[in-house]
């Protein structure tokens, strides 16, 4: 998920709590002895409204919802359409 459809590149590292998005960090990260990027990845981003408009069913209602993808937190709570998808919670 992403402010808009794109593609992103995806940072693989030997220790996985390290993957993301975030190109800087993870070139800093590559900087260290003991963290290494293994492999890097294209993946296309879409926007969380467009992936709710066609996966979420009709007159589904959201009761929840956690943000956590890896760094890009920011761009994904501003792709949402909050006036039509708006969580309880």
């Amino acid at each position: 998920i992403s402010s808009k459809k794109r593609m992103l590149t995806y940072y693989m590292f030997n220790q996985p709590v390290f993957n993301g998005f975030l190109e800087k960090l993870s070139l800093e990260r590559n900087k260290t002895a003991e963290y290494k990027i293994i492999y890097k990845k294209q993946i296309m981003a879409y926007s969380l409204s467009e992936v709710l408009n066609n996966y979420l069913p009709k007159k589904k209602i959201i009761d929840f919802i956690s943000i956590d993808v890896e760094g890009l937190d920011y761009d994904v709570l501003i792709s949402n359409n909050w006036k039509k998808y708006m969580p309880n919670l």
